[in-house]
């Protein structure tokens, strides 16, 4: 059985766009660019965040299978937005989470984004690894390069 305890994994990302376009890219098209290992559901699946107060970050497919990943707790738009969420006992937990996203331009196309996640509950030894490799290939190796596509088409 996991320990009880906290973690928190904070990461930082610069990436050649505003703002607003990071923003879109998170808000509108996160089924475009999250990694396929990442679901939990069955194919065809989709993945849909809901930018304000009570909206849900949530997995659906098509045989009508759905995971809830998160609730927005605020929201400031192409700014900032928080969710809380719960790991179950299959996923690591249980645990709470609480997933904090902030946007800073930095100059002209060109944003940095904070990545802080901080867990509490029964955490297993390797949540916090899982946690920064995961976000981490999420933004680099999914976000990014679908920003970089989408700004050259």
């Amino acid at each position: 059985m996991a320990d009880v305890g906290t973690i928190t994994v904070a990461l930082k990302f610069g990436i050649k766009a505003r703002p607003k376009a990071v923003w879109s890219a998170l808000i509108n098209d996160m089924d475009e660019w999250w990694h396929d290992s990442f679901y939990v559901t069955p194919k065809p699946h989709r993945i849909t965040l809901e930018a304000h107060a009570g909206g849900r970050m949530f997995e659906t497919s098509d045989s009508g299978s759905e995971l809830l990943w998160y609730t927005v707790i605020g929201v400031e738009p192409a700014k900032s937005i928080t969710l809380s969420g719960h790991f179950s006992p299959p996923y690591g937990g249980p645990a709470s989470t609480i997933l904090h996203i902030d946007l800073e331009e930095m100059g002209p196309d060109v944003t940095r984004m904070h990545l802080t996640e901080s867990s509490y509950g029964c955490i297993s030894g390797d949540t916090e690894k899982r946690l920064r490799e995961g976000w981490t290939m999420l933004i680099q190796d999914g976000l990014i390069p679908f920003l970089e596509v989408k700004q050259h088409s």
